[in-house]
């Protein structure tokens, strides 16, 4: 997408971060996540045995500005909620600065609305794992 930088870390063990930087809007995240949900789900064969695998995202998204330490709590708040949820999908925590008087961040779930279905699976199929 034009005007958006990104870069993508290892936390370690199965734990990355993807940083958007520039002209972002709420969708970007959105569709990234998607499309991650799309890569990571695609069956891998390995000899005769084919292996499919899911992911859970939690994605922190503001327009204000947030420090890295509130931007990481929310991505794992909602990285949970992914999880609780059932799994493979992806949930968006908006950090609203200044909402709270500790100065702690609030997130808000979006649902992972329009997440492609499973194959095979229809589109109330089960949601995978992270």
């Amino acid at each position: 997408h034009a005007g958006i930088d990104a870069l993508v870390v290892r936390l370690g063990g199965d734990e990355f971060v993807i940083l958007l930087d520039g002209e972002v809007t709420l969708a970007d995240p959105s569709r990234i996540a998607r499309k991650l949900l799309v890569g990571v789900r695609a069956p891998m064969r390995i000899g005769h045995t084919t292996l499919t695998v899911t992911a859970s995202i939690g994605v922190a998204f503001t327009t204000a500005p947030a420090s890295e330490d509130d931007l990481l709590a929310a991505a794992d708040e909602a990285l949970y909620k992914a999880k609780q949820r059932g799994r493979d999908r992806y949930e968006v925590a908006v950090v609203a600065m200044g909402s709270d008087p500790g100065g702690k961040h609030h997130g808000t779930a979006v649902p992972a609305v329009g997440d492609p279905p499973r194959a095979g699976k229809g589109r109330h199929g089960r949601w995978g794992t992270g």
